[in-house]
């Protein structure tokens, strides 16, 4: 049976469905990294659950630090900045879990694979951006695993396209690869199926957009 919660969280930027009490932050939390079971950050932990309006960033800041002191949460091996769940903060998620709500455990869950996703990206599909005369050059490089597929640097004007450069980048590199592969080779059938792919994305990103 559920156990029933006071708020005593703070709401702001908590969307209806979301965590306002304190306890369930923490076993949130600790569920987290208990499925994935996978070293995270503390920021990609908050960050994950804040994106979905499931917590107040800093009610989950402080429900973090709590984990850690109790020791429900501790670093994992050879990390400065990763987390790891402990015996004690998988036992607390494995007993309660099921007082969470079934749709904040899912959102919180897909946002966290999300995040997984994304840095795994990041750290086989570089970006690095080096200042130069009159702005910035955006060096990408996508990887095929031990070796170097596909690179080339980009100049923008001003740090604002750097940053924009770089998360549309990291965003879809298979597709960059793709389109330039196509390009390149003048293989027109993947060129019209690379174009397709982006016009469905984009349609997408519109219907989210204004469903927001």
């Amino acid at each position: 049976m559920a156990i029933i919660m006071n708020y005593d969280a703070f709401d702001y930027g908590v969307e209806p469905g979301g965590l306002r009490n304190k306890s369930e932050i923490r076993l949130l939390i600790c569920y987290i990294l208990a499925t994935v079971n996978t070293p995270l950050t503390k920021e990609g932990v908050i960050n994950a659950l804040q994106k979905k309006g499931l917590v107040n960033y800093f009610e989950a800041a402080n429900a973090f630090e709590e984990l850690v002191k109790n020791n429900n949460v501790e670093l994992a091996q050879d990390s400065t900045d990763r987390y790891v769940v402990t015996d004690s903060g998988r036992m607390i998620s494995m007993q309660l879990d099921e007082d969470l709500p079934v749709t904040v455990r899912e959102s919180a869950l897909a946002s966290t694979l999300e995040l997984i996703a994304r840095e795994k990206i990041e750290k086989e599909n570089t970006v690095k951006v080096e200042k130069v005369d009159n702005g910035f050059l955006v060096k990408c490089s996508i990887s095929g695993g031990e070796m170097n597929l596909f690179s080339f640097d980009l100049y923008v004007p001003d740090s604002s396209q750097t940053r924009l450069v770089k998360n549309n980048f990291h965003s879809n590199p298979e597709m960059i690869y793709k389109v330039m592969v196509a390009m390149l080779t003048r293989d027109y059938g993947m060129i019209e199926e690379a174009l397709e792919e982006v016009r469905k994305k984009a349609k997408r990103t519109d219907l989210n957009l204004k469903s927001k």
